[in-house]
């Protein structure tokens, strides 16, 4: 009898014990598998420390509504006085300008075309190629009149390539082939032996026109002008401009 009750008593025990363990829940369950357990958070962004600053904006210069200096091109101050070194006349600031870096005299643009055609590109005062544009606002403490020398028919061989003043008689005005050319003599000579006046490149309307030129003849004139002599024509003194016949008797 007293076995069966402790087999009764052992089987409750058991029983009971079998059913606690039922109840507890199961740590495999709460617990991350090993290869949940083993993969690395992701990493965030550490906060940048620097603080963003927009750049700053260059200063603006405010806007000039007053009227703007022109660059300065107007040589009526820089050369007042001084005379285009050919035609002798005051020089025009309007008109290009140009000056011969050598001897520092000046030419209007009208007396460079004579200088580079009949002159070979040279100063009809010191013979130098410098020859350049001026431009205003440059130095011109050097600048200069021209006072041309006058010559005769004995020494007027020794001054050719130079603008000159002649005075002398003329002989007679003498008419080209194609009628439009004149040469005023001022020697009893052919066209090509004879010192003579002629006007620049057909220019005998500028300085007058040929009824003008032809009353001449008989008369003692006083010219200023470049003296060349022509491989064709021989001496000429040419001018370009009625003014260039300095007097008439």
């Amino acid at each position: 009898m007293e076995i069966l009750i402790g087999l009764v008593v052992f089987w409750v025990i058991v029983g009971w014990l079998s059913s606690r363990k039922n109840r507890q829940p199961r740590n495999d369950a709460a617990r991350p598998s090993s290869a949940h357990s083993q993969t690395p958070l992701p990493r965030t962004k550490p906060p940048a420390t620097d603080t963003y600053r927009p750049a700053a904006k260059a200063a603006t210069k405010p806007i000039d509504f007053g009227p703007k200096s022109a660059p300065r091109t107007d040589a009526s101050k820089d050369l007042s006085g001084i005379n285009d070194a050919f035609t002798g006349q005051r020089l025009k600031p309007s008109l290009p300008i140009f000056e011969c870096g050598s001897c520092h005299v000046f030419y209007q643009e009208a007396s460079m075309a004579v200088l580079r055609e009949a002159n070979a590109s040279k100063c009809m005062v010191c013979g130098s190629s410098q020859l350049r544009r001026y431009g205003g606002g440059e130095s011109n403490a050097s600048a200069r009149n021209h006072i041309p020398d006058a010559i005769t028919l004995s020494n007027y061989r020794d001054h050719i390539g130079q603008v000159v003043t002649f005075t002398g008689f003329v002989h007679e005005v003498k008419q080209s082939r194609r009628g439009t050319d004149y040469a005023v003599m001022f020697e009893a000579k052919s066209w090509t032996k004879g010192l003579k006046m002629v006007a620049f490149r057909g220019g005998v309307a500028k300085i007058g026109g040929a009824q003008k030129l032809k009353a001449y003849a008989g008369k003692t004139i006083t010219v200023r002008g470049l003296l060349i002599n022509d491989r064709t024509f021989g001496p000429e003194i040419i001018v370009d401009d009625p003014a260039m016949i300095l007097s008439v008797s």
